[in-house]
C-alpha cells in the first residue's frame, strides 16, 4: 500500500518567544500550538500517520497537548520519536524510526510543529509535485527590497547600528516554509550521506547532493511561530479562521434559498487475485481481491459518484481517469475527499448517504460500524449521517455467482439555490 508519512518536528525550545515552556507548547486559544499543527495535518487524509519528534524532557508537556486531540487524528499518531542537539539530528532520529516500520512510507512530509496552519490545498499540491520529482516545498515569492548590511558602532558614544552595504536582486529569491515533503529513500539517503550538521532545512540537504527540488506556491497563513508578535498574529488568525467557520454554516440564509438535492451512484469490480477487499476504507481479509485501478473500493467509489451526481459535477472517472498511472493503487479515500471539498465550495453540506454493499462473500454486517466510523472520519460528517447495509442477489448474476461485488450509494445534499440570491 501506498503510503505517506508525516514527520512533525517539536523538539526546539523556541527561546525568542519567550515564557516558561517551549512555544510548541504554548496555548493559542484553548489548546496548544502542536495540537492546531496536529489536527492541520492529520486532517488530511493523504496523510496516513504522524511521528512526532519531541525533546526528551518535554514528554509530559507533549502528553497533555494532544490529550483532547480528535480520535481519527489520534490514530495516525506514532510513538513520539526523542530528537537531538540540532534540527538535523531531529530530523534524521525521525526518518531512522519510520525506516523501521512495515513498510517504511513512500513519502514523507516534515513539517515544524510552530507552523500551525498548513492547509489541505498546500498538502495535495506537494503531493502531485512529487508525481515527477523526487521532493517539493511550498514557498513564497519575496516582494520586499532586500539589502545586505554591516554593524558598525558610533566613535562617540559606542551605539551600534547597522548601515546598507549593498541591494540584493529579490527576483529570484523565495522564503521556504514546510512540511517538505520528499520520497523517502531520498530524504533518508541524504541525511545519512551528509555529515554537515547546520543545515536549517531538508531542501538544502538534497541539493547539496546535486538533485532538484521543485517549489510549489506556499500560503502567507502558513507562517512560523518565532517571537511574541508572531504569536498574536496566530491568535488573530485563528479568530478569522474561526469566525469563517461560524460564516461556513450559513445560520442566516432563509431556508427558501437552499436546495435539496439527491444523487446516485453505483459501482461494481470483478474479484481477482489478492488476500482481502477495501470497502469503505476498511480491509476486509477475504481469499480473493479486486480487479481494479485504484485499490477498488466499490462503496466509496458510488457514494463518490452520488455526491458528484447531486452537484451536477460530472462522476469520478471525469476527476480521476483511470487510465492515469497516478491513480493506480491509490486510496479511494481520496476520491471522497476530493468530492466533500467540492461539495463544500458550492457552501453545500451532506444530510445523509445509504450505501447498500451487494455480495455473496465476504460478509459485510460485521465491519458495518467499523465502516460508518471510517466513512465518518474521511468525510467529518457524524456517524448518524451514514447507512450501510449489506445483501445478496439470492444466488443469481455475477454477484450471486461470487464473481464480484457491487454497491449502490444515495445521498441528500442541501446547497444555496444560486438563482435565489
Amino acid at each position: 500500500m501506498f503510503k505517506r508519512s508525516a514527520l512533525l518536528l517539536a523538539a526546539g525550545q523556541g527561546k525568542r518567544v519567550g515564557g516558561d515552556i517551549p512555544k510548541q507548547y504554548m496555548l493559542l486559544d484553548k489548546h496548544a500550538i502542536i495540537w492546531h499543527s496536529l489536527v492541520s495535518l492529520g486532517s488530511c487524509n493523504e496523510i496516513n500517520e504522524i511521528c512526532i519528534v519531541i525533546a526528551e524532557n518535554d514528554i509530559d508537556l507533549f502528553e497533555s497537548a494532544i490529550i483532547d486531540i480528535p480520535e481519527n487524528i489520534k490514530s495516525k499518531l506514532l510513538s513520539p520519536v526523542i530528537g537531538g542537539a540540532e534540527r538535523q539530528d531531529s530530523v534524521r532520529n525521525g526518518l531512522e524510526y519510520l525506516d523501521q516500520l512495515d513498510p517504511p512510507p513512500n513519502q514523507v512530509f516534515i513539517h515544524d510543529a510552530a507552523r500551525p496552519f498548513v492547509s489541505k490545498e498546500i498538502i495535495l499540491k506537494l503531493c502531485s509535485a512529487l508525481d515527477s520529482n523526487i521532493g517539493a516545498v511550498p514557498a513564497i515569492r519575496v516582494s520586499d527590497s532586500i539589502k545586505k548590511v554591516k554593524i558598525s558602532k558610533n566613535k562617540n558614544d559606542s551605539r551600534v547600528f547597522s548601515i546598507i552595504k549593498s541591494s540584493i536582486d529579490r527576483s529570484d529569491l523565495w522564503l521556504i516554509q514546510t512540511p517538505q515533503a520528499f520520497y523517502f529513500d531520498e530524504i533518508i539517503k541524504a541525511h545519512r550521506t551528509v555529515k554537515i550538521n547546520n543545515f536549517t532545512d531538508d531542501a538544502g540537504i538534497i541539493e547539496t547532493l546535486g538533485k532538484d527540488v521543485i517549489i510549489i506556491d506556499g500560503d502567507p497563513k502558513n507562517f512560523k511561530i518565532t517571537n511574541p508578535k508572531d504569536l498574536n498574529l496566530a491568535k488573530n488568525s485563528l479568530s478569522n479562521i474561526n469566525l469563517k467557520n461560524k460564516d461556513l454554516e450559513m445560520p442566516e440564509i432563509n431556508q427558501a434559498a437552499l436546495q435539496h438535492r439527491v444523487g446516485m451512484g453505483f459501482d461494481v469490480h470483478r474479484f481477482g487475485s489478492g488476500d482481502g477487499l477495501i470497502v469503505c476504507g476498511i480491509h476486509i481479509p477475504f481469499e480473493k481481491g479486486v480487479e481494479a485501478h485504484s485499490d477498488g473500493d466499490v462503496a466509496i467509489h458510488a457514494l463518490v459518484d452520488a455526491i458528484l451526481g447531486a452537484l451536477g459535477s460530472g462522476d469520478i472517472g471525469t476527476h480521476f481517469p483511470p487510465g492515469e498511472d497516478k491513480w493506480h493503487g491509490i486510496s479511494s479515500s481520496n476520491f471522497l475527499t476530493h468530492a466533500i471539498n467540492i461539495m463544500h465550495e458550492k457552501n453545500g453540506k451532506l444530510i445523509n448517504a445509504d450505501i447498500t454493499i451487494i455480495c455473496e462473500r465476504p460478509k459485510i454486517s460485521i465491519y458495518r460500524e467499523q465502516m460508518i466510523k471510517n466513512i465518518s472520519s474521511i468525510t467529518g460528517y457524524s456517524k448518524l449521517c451514514f447507512s450501510i447495509k449489506g445483501t445478496t442477489t439470492e444466488k443469481l448474476g455475477f454477484t450471486g455467482r461470487g464473481e464480484g461485488i457491487a454497491a449502490h450509494a444515495i445521498v441528500s445534499i442541501e446547497i444555496p439555490d444560486l438563482d435565489c440570491f
